[in-house]
């Protein structure tokens, strides 16, 4: 019976180090995948701009609008005040 015991311990012991090693390999293996992928996307992704040719026309609209806005709540808070 002792020896039955002493030989699933050796067992269990061998399998938990090929366990390791077996996710030590994927984890390698998962890894340089993810690497190579990263350094295959910097020379695949194009490089795109932020600026627009018409930013500066946006922006003026924009700009516009909201002194617009700003005025109509001006006379608003002014009609209610003195009313």
């Amino acid at each position: 019976m002792h020896d039955l015991l002493k030989s699933s311990q050796e067992d269990l012991s061998r399998a938990q180090g090929d366990y390791r090693e077996g996710f030590r390999v994927v984890f390698i293996i998962m890894a340089s995948l993810a690497g190579l992928a990263w350094f295959v996307s910097l020379v695949l992704m194009g490089h795109s701009t932020l600026t627009r040719e018409d930013d500066e026309r946006l922006k003026q609209e924009a700009k516009a609008r909201l002194e617009s806005l700003a005025k109509k709540n001006e006379k608003a808070e002014d009609t209610s005040v003195n009313a």
